[in-house]
């Protein structure tokens, strides 16, 4: 499996998006991976994603397989996120999608308006957030994460992005075409001129990206 990430501020202002990814420290086979954006228009964004992944980062690690591979175990973590973020007083809001891929499977939870997609071999696109709730966010103490699980094949791409991705570098055309069509690289570039192009030539919203391939 490769994984590639990218992030970019929009025109003009800080990034306040937060993205990870890494083997399990006590599970080598397994693969986590974490996409905050904080909430602009408030403060503390930045602070509320950074907390969110670094908070699911440190829970995930500390958990046995057997407990990552539960969907429950996603949805309890991201509302012990939820009020981590809620006790930090500098803490804005942010999203989060979270997951965990091993054993042929991929399983995880969201909140807000950030994305996952899973592209298995010649199927149909599937939006694994689809029916993921926007609101409230991560913070506000009432969060209702929506859990997620999902088979992969030999072949596969999994792709995690913030609304700065799916808002301006369209969520059904092109986006699932572009990520089919290159390597990773080439893709999240693709897709970053996409977004810039449909916002008057630069970013209006933080662009942040995590692309798993399996092929």
């Amino acid at each position: 499996m490769k994984a590639a990430s990218h992030s970019f501020s929009k025109h003009g202002g800080a990034n306040e998006d937060a993205l990870r990814t890494c083997t399990h420290a006590r599970e080598p086979s397994m693969f986590l991976a974490f996409l905050a954006d904080g909430l602009g228009g408030r403060p503390g964004g930045a602070h509320a994603a950074n907390i969110a992944v670094e908070t699911g980062m440190a829970l995930a690690g500390a958990a046995t397989s057997a407990q990552v591979g539960r969907p429950e175990f996603w949805t309890e973590m991201l509302t012990t996120i939820d009020m981590e973020i809620q006790r930090a007083e500098v803490a804005g809001y942010t999203t989060l999608v979270a997951m965990c891929v091993a054993g042929g499977a991929v399983v995880g939870a969201s909140v807000g308006d950030s994305d996952a997609l899973l592209i298995v071999g010649l199927k149909p696109p599937v939006w694994l957030t689809g029916a993921q709730k926007k609101e409230p966010a991560l913070g506000f103490g009432a969060a209702r994460p929506v859990a997620f699980r999902a088979i992969l094949g030999n072949s596969w791409t999994l792709a995690l992005m913030s609304d700065g991705v799916t808002k301006f570098a369209g969520k059904e055309r092109p986006l699932p075409e572009i990520l089919l069509g290159q390597d990773s690289e080439n893709a999240a570039q693709e897709l970053l001129n996409e977004a810039k192009l449909r916002g008057g030539g630069q970013l209006v919203d933080d662009f942040s990206l995590i692309i798993l391939r399996n092929e």
